[in-house]
């Protein structure tokens, strides 16, 4: 049973868990699990401490729209993410309401189409150079090789700089990445934060001095897009806010799309019909010059990375922070609150989902079955004036990778029954996913 609560009390019910970290260890170990179990004791709305707070759950479609829409800008995307501020200061995520939108308008047409056509050549050259050497990086692990792959492709596309000059950036940004992870605080000499803050510092300097170089020689990268926007007379784009942005992008055009990607490409090793099925609609792709009326026009391709991204949310929980009280679900969280949206959990909902556990991208090619479903049960980008503005790129960066490991190989791999997934802080296979690649 829930106990409602009013503006100024906070009577929200929830387990008690341990001292201090209260169900910390619980979530950790099975984010999505965990949130099933408190919404059938505690139904949509619940309170948990997290690592010594209190965190209030907002779980289902419903919760989600209240949160992701926030109409009435009750919610904080910058206080949610705090914990990863020092690494991604200035991001999109790390603004609210006016500010970020303001900010939003200015990346934006770095998103629109003309970018995005040029966007698809440098991917498509970026893949196919990298792909000669994919029969021994997949042995490693799937998961592995495509996050390199994602890290050159974005190095290309974003910086416009070629893998032998770009790697000691490559290297920085994963370290500042990994260090959003790290458990221990960045005063503990060699922890992963400490790491991660000397790393941003690293980037600061070499991603500014890129910003002079692409003033002067501009390119087809999205770098030199937002240089030229801050060129113009009344832009308040400045050079450290196009440092921010590009640090910030390189972390989104690379661990979700990795995560994503790998999800897809499991799932295809697992249900070769549907691998069959994209193989011979990615054919129409032209993989020297790819255009965007091709890679629209792929709607099984599309609903596979759909229902992958259904299974495997890249971001299965979304914080946020409460700046106001704000009604969700018939109870009052308070301000000054912590929250947690679970795309995980709604994801795999039976209430939306028939069959929920299993691997049907048909989900997404029938027109009315996806207009009578709730519009925020599937949330892999979020939503409302948050949702990621480059979503279209990451459809961009997955097909053109497929469209390149399907036209040349058949893709196969270990037992799949059942494949263990670790959830945090995206989600991989918790073997790499071993590939074995026939060439067709």
């Amino acid at each position: 049973m829930i106990t409602r609560a009013s503006p100024t009390s906070d009577s929200i019910a929830g387990p008690a868990g341990l001292p201090f970290l209260g169900s910390t260890l619980s979530f950790l170990a099975a984010p999505r699990e965990f949130a099933e179990r408190l919404h059938n004791r505690y139904g949509p709305v619940s309170r948990v401490r997290y690592f010594g707070k209190d965190v209030v759950f907002l779980l289902g479609a419903d919760a989600n729209e209240a949160v992701l829409l926030d109409r009435h800008q009750s919610f904080s995307s910058s206080g949610g993410w705090a914990y990863i501020g020092e690494f991604f200061r200035g991001g999109l995520m790390l603004r609210d309401f006016g500010d970020h939108r303001e900010h939003r308008r200015l990346l934006q047409d770095s998103f629109r189409q003309p970018a995005l056509r040029r966007y698809a050549v440098l991917m498509s050259s970026t893949v196919a150079n990298d792909l000669e050497g994919w029969r021994e990086k997949a042995d490693g692990g799937a998961y592995w090789a495509v996050r390199q792959l994602m890290m050159r492709t974005a190095l290309t596309t974003l910086l416009g700089m070629a893998e032998e000059r770009g790697a000691a950036l490559g290297r920085h940004f994963m370290r500042t990445l990994e260090a959003t992870y790290g458990l221990l605080p960045r005063f503990v000499p060699g922890s992963a934060r400490q790491r991660g803050i000397e790393s941003r510092r690293w980037l600061e300097v070499q991603v500014g001095e890129l910003v002079d170089i692409k003033r002067m020689s501009p390119g087809d990268d999205l770098l030199s897009q937002l240089i030229g926007k801050a060129n113009a007379v009344d832009s308040s784009l400045t050079r450290e806010m196009i440092v921010d942005h590009i640090i910030f992008l390189m972390m989104a055009a690379h661990d979700t799309t990795t995560s994503t990607l790998t999800a897809a490409i499991a799932s295809l090793i697992d249900h070769p019909e549907w691998q069959d099925e994209v193989r011979a609609e990615l054919a129409t792709v032209d993989l020297a010059e790819p255009t965007l009326e091709q890679l629209a026009a792929l709607p099984i391709t599309e609903a596979v990375l759909n229902e992958a991204m259904r299974l495997h949310a890249p971001l299965g929980s979304i914080p946020r922070f409460t700046v106001k009280p704000v009604p969700v679900s018939g109870v009052v969280v308070p301000a000054g609150r912590h929250v947690i949206v679970s795309p995980d959990f709604v994801h795999r909902s039976p209430e939306h989902w028939p069959n929920p556990e299993l691997f049907q991208p048909q989900r997404f090619l029938c027109s009315k079955t996806v207009a009578e479903r709730h519009r925020f049960a599937w949330v892999p980008f979020g939503g409302g004036a948050h949702k990621c503005l480059g979503y279209h790129f990451a459809y961009l960066q997955a097909k053109i990778l497929l469209a390149h490991l399907l036209r040349k190989w058949r893709l196969a791999g270990g037992s799949a029954s059942p494949r263990r997934w670790i959830d945090l802080p995206m989600p991989r296979p918790h073997d790499g996913l071993p590939l074995r690649i026939e060439r067709i």
